[in-house]
């Protein structure tokens, strides 16, 4: 049989039980978190939704999944797929309201990530070409419409997530492992910080 099988079955199984009797519990003890997972999946087809008391893995929640972006920008590693992973994901804030840096990230990618076949591993400057190149009469149209004032807020917000990501892209592969953690920490806590929190350390 194969997993998918398996999980069907047991929840079957389970489905069954609830359903002979409105009084009547049941539930799947497994060390298989694997399997736990795909037998709450097909519970769900039901609109059968069950509690898991062996959680979700970090790795898996939305603090995971951002840490797990993170390392994926270090040195050389970090390249325009990356930057908008993180800009994606929701509890990236960099210290403006998450409606604005939505709209920014999908001004990046229309005017700055799309067609520029330079060097792509320095955000900085391809903003500065990207910007050149609107100005050009062959832009596109979708290029031409971004406003002086979203270019300043672009500006911004780049170097905001280029400050953010120093802290791991200035390591070295023979630095200590506390410095590697320091460094992961202090970018989780610079993508992560709102606009309070700004103006709370602009007045410190």
């Amino acid at each position: 049989t194969d997993e998918r099988e398996e999980a069907l079955a047991l929840a079957l199984a389970m489905r069954k039980a609830l359903a002979d009797s409105p009084d009547q519990t049941a539930a799947l003890v497994t060390p298989d978190r694997a399997l736990a997972r795909r037998v709450r999946a097909e519970l769900k087809r039901w609109n059968i939704d069950i509690d898991d008391s062996g959680g979700e893995p970090l790795s898996s929640s939305p603090y995971g999944v951002l840490a797990r972006l993170v390392l994926a920008c270090h040195g050389d590693l970090c390249k325009p797929a990356e930057w908008l992973a993180l800009l994606a994901h929701p509890l990236v804030r960099l210290g403006l309201p998450r409606a604005e840096l939505e709209r920014l990230t999908r001004l990046l990618e229309i005017g700055v990530l799309r067609g520029i076949a330079t060097d792509r591993s320095n955000l900085e400057a391809l903003l500065s070409q990207a910007r050149l190149a609107a100005a050009d009469k062959h832009a596109h149209p979708a290029v031409k419409r971004i406003s002086n004032e979203d270019w300043a807020a672009l500006t911004t917000c780049v170097e905001k997530l280029v400050e953010a990501l120093a802290p791991v892209q200035n390591l070295t592969g023979s630095a200590p492992l506390k410095e590697h953690i320091a460094a992961h920490r202090a970018c989780l806590e610079k993508l992560t910080s709102t606009a309070d929190e700004e103006h709370l350390l602009l007045d410190e």
